[in-house]
């Protein structure tokens, strides 16, 4: 396959860059996309639901009544599961949703991603450049339907 070609930014309007075949001239895996993607979106979540078990409940530490003699069924604590005030049964806690993705797998989901970039055409290449300000602003120019890129914060939705 041969070396795929960009535009490059401020050039005049025919000038293209050959891109690195090693790079761009690979074939598609779409599994290593989707278990990049899927590795990103799992560690942005939280995991911070969680209950208290018996042990956690505060109180319950003297025996409610004695063991033999008062007629009531024998009792331990006020906090275990089927009391009122007492701890879940099997509570669920903090966990991690982290999925490791091998550093390899990670890198050719980039390169293939970039090739997916290329076949539309919003794939620009600057030169050289003094600021960002100046990129974005030549890339605006340029290439009307260049990527538009978004700061991700914590309140934003992905």
């Amino acid at each position: 396959m041969a070396a795929p070609k960009a535009p490059v930014i401020g050039g005049s309007k025919g000038t293209d860059v050959s891109l690195d075949e090693a790079v761009f001239a690979v074939e598609l895996k779409p599994h290593l996309v989707h278990e990049t993607v899927r590795a990103e979106l799992n560690a942005a979540r939280a995991g911070t639901r969680g209950s208290k078990s018996r042990g956690l409940v505060a109180g319950g530490r003297a025996k409610p009544w004695r063991q033999k003699g008062t007629g009531r069924a024998r009792a331990g604590t006020t906090r275990a599961p089927h009391w009122t005030g007492g701890g879940v049964a099997f509570a669920p806690g903090m966990r991690s949703f982290a999925v490791k993705v091998n550093r390899k797998a990670r890198r050719s989901a980039l390169h293939r991603r970039l090739i997916v970039a290329l076949d539309v055409p919003a794939f620009c290449h600057a030169r050289w450049w003094t600021s960002t300000r100046s990129v974005v602003t030549s890339i605006a120019r340029s290439c009307p339907t260049a990527f538009q890129l978004r700061e991700i914060g914590p309140t934003s939705r992905r």
